[in-house]
This record gives C-alpha cells, sequence and structure tokens, in this order.
C-alpha cells in the first residue's frame, strides 16, 4: 500500500462492529527462524516532535468502561529467558513512563507481582 498523497484521511480503516469473540486484525506467524525481525514494525523515521501537538506512534484508544477482567492493552509472552518488554528512550528532559491514574479511588497505580511470593530481585537499579 502506497498513499504518499494521503494527508489527513486514513489509510487503512477496519470497521468491525459486531465482533464478539474474533479480532478485527490477526497477524499469526509459525516461522521458527532465529534471524533477527518483527512480527509488526511501526516506524516513524521523519521528525515529527512538536511542543504543542502531541505526535503519538501507537495509540490505543479503548473505551470499555467496566469489567475487571478487561484489559486495554496485554502482553503474554512464553519465553523464559531474555527481555520480554524494553523501552528505550534518548530522553533529557521529561518522563520516559508516565503513568497518570487521577480518577483511581481503589487498588494501586502499579502493581508488580513476583511468582516467588516473597519479592526477590524484583528491582534492579542501575546509573550508567
Amino acid at each position: 500500500i502506497t498513499a504518499d498523497a494521503v494527508t489527513t484521511a486514513n489509510v487503512i480503516d477496519i470497521t468491525a462492529d459486531g465482533l464478539t469473540s474474533g479480532a478485527a486484525l490477526n497477524i499469526t506467524s509459525t516461522s521458527t527462524s532465529t534471524t533477527a525481525g518483527s512480527i509488526v514494525k511501526i516506524a516513524s523515521t521523519g521528525n515529527r516532535g512538536h511542543d504543542s501537538n502531541a505526535v503519538v506512534g501507537l495509540e490505543i484508544d479503548f473505551d470499555s468502561t467496566a469489567g475487571t477482567a478487561t484489559r486495554a492493552f496485554k502482553l503474554n509472552s512464553a519465553q523464559t529467558t531474555g527481555i520480554v518488554a524494553e523501552i528505550f528512550a534518548s530522553t533529557t528532559t521529561g518522563a520516559v513512563l508516565d503513568i497518570g491514574c487521577g480518577s483511581l479511588t481503589t487498588g494501586v497505580g502499579l502493581n508488580i507481582i513476583s511468582s516467588f511470593g516473597i519479592p526477590y530481585n524484583i528491582f534492579s537499579w542501575q546509573i550508567r
């Protein structure tokens, strides 16, 4: 798909209003190749940074308001070694991770659980 002339419209628009247990977009790979690669890659290589306009690389706007089993984002990995999630930023001012939960009345803003029962090396701080 090449849509270099599109400036304000959506290049791809998927509507799945009748969805019950399926997915609007399902991407599957059974490859066993160990060469570097990605299943999904989102790259914005142009300098789009702006001080007053929020330019976002990936936005999830999930409007479900109830349900304790509901998740806006879920990462499930079966890998047993390595790093499951990585955030790398060249940020010199501001915040690398910003968690806002101003409407929270019960519960916690960040919950980290270890399967060992007793916290064992849950946090590792390094300043380089």
